[in-house]
């Protein structure tokens, strides 16, 4: 099975604590790249015709495929895919905005994570070298959190967020944008649908990158 959590969980009691371990593997040293274009709410066009996905968040799909029916069947049929692709059109059209590409290039710096079965590279894209893109689009609302792969520090901040977001009325949880409705239940279901998939680590291929060990309390 490949995977980029290699390991045992091993847990020993210290009081009423544990200590749990394990051996993650570390992504590569960042590169930089080209944006030359936006494919989806969480997916951007590098140089050479080359596809990218933002690492650890999930937005709205904004065409019908395997994907989307796997997240609606998971909702069971809360969401129907008409308000799935229209919250998807906005989510696009809000990942543009925060690149700022308005028709140009922008270079970025990026952190690769591999790639995807379909061969799409799945990156961490830093906005001015510094803010992840991804946390930028969850904080505003269009996007949830995708929690496969994540440390425990990084739940914890993106589940921050995500919070923040949706108490907050941002992005698709504020009922007083523009078009005239919120897409919560689009969100909530992406969210449910995340959190199962998330169980299942096969999702990437395996990278040659380096092992570390890291260790948390719970």
């Amino acid at each position: 099975m490949k995977k980029i959590l290699l390991g045992l969980l091993i847990l020993s009691s210290i009081g009423n604590s544990k200590i749990v371990t394990f051996k993650l593997k570390l992504p590569p040293e960042q590169k930089g790249t080209q944006i030359v274009g936006i494919v989806d709410g969480d997916t951007v066009m590098g140089i050479f015709d080359r596809k990218i996905k933002l690492a650890y968040i999930e937005a709205p799909e904004i065409e019908e495929n395997d994907r989307l029916k796997r997240q609606l069947r998971i909702c069971g049929g809360k969401v129907s895919v008409e308000r799935m692709l229209e919250a998807g059109k906005i989510a696009k059209e809000m990942n543009d905005a925060v690149l700022g590409l308005d028709g140009g290039n922008r270079d970025l710096v990026y952190t690769s994570i591999g790639d995807d079965n379909y061969g799409i590279r799945v990156a961490d894209i830093k906005l001015h070298e510094v803010y992840s893109m991804g946390k930028d689009l969850v904080e505003h609302g269009y996007a949830v959190p995708y929690y496969r792969y994540m440390t425990p520090e990084m739940r914890i901040e993106y589940k921050r967020l995500n919070e923040y977001a949706k108490n907050e009325g941002i992005g698709f949880y504020d009922n007083y944008r523009p078009h005239g409705e919120d897409y919560r239940d689009v969100m909530e279901c992406l969210d449910m649908a995340n959190k199962i998939e998330s169980e299942d680590v096969d999702f990437l291929t395996e990278t040659k990158i380096p092992e570390v060990e890291y260790s948390y309390e719970i």
